[in-house]
């Protein structure tokens, strides 16, 4: 996968963000891992819905618009959980559990993700 500084417009969030474009990196995501680091996202190009089957942690899941503005945050999601499309969301980022409480993110900051919306 694709590595690429997660920014604000204040600078660099997450400076590990994967992107997966692939069907392989998209099919497995975060199965399998035991733990994501705090420094660490991983990045769904045009998807709007994700799921936590076969996860052992949770996760806090950004839900993207078009053009980088954050559209909606669930934080601590638990595994075995679906989360169904939701209306002006046209990417997904996962990372660690109460990162983004401790980035202080919230819907209408505005993100760059460079390759995949600037």
């Amino acid at each position: 996968m694709r590595k690429v500084a997660l920014q604000s417009e204040s600078g660099t969030l997450i400076p590990e963000c994967y992107i997966a474009e692939s069907y392989m990196s998209r099919f497995l995501g975060l199965m399998g891992r035991k733990a994501i680091p705090k420094n660490e996202a991983i990045c769904f190009p045009r998807c709007n819905s994700i799921h936590t089957f076969f996860m052992r942690f949770p996760i806090d899941v950004i839900l993207v618009g078009e053009n980088g503005e954050i559209v909606s945050v669930v934080q601590a999601m638990k595994p075995w959980r679906l989360l169904l499309p939701r209306k002006g969301v046209k990417h997904v980022i996962e990372m660690q559990a109460h990162r983004v409480q401790s980035l202080e993110l919230q819907a209408g900051a505005k993100l760059v993700c460079d390759g995949v919306w600037a």
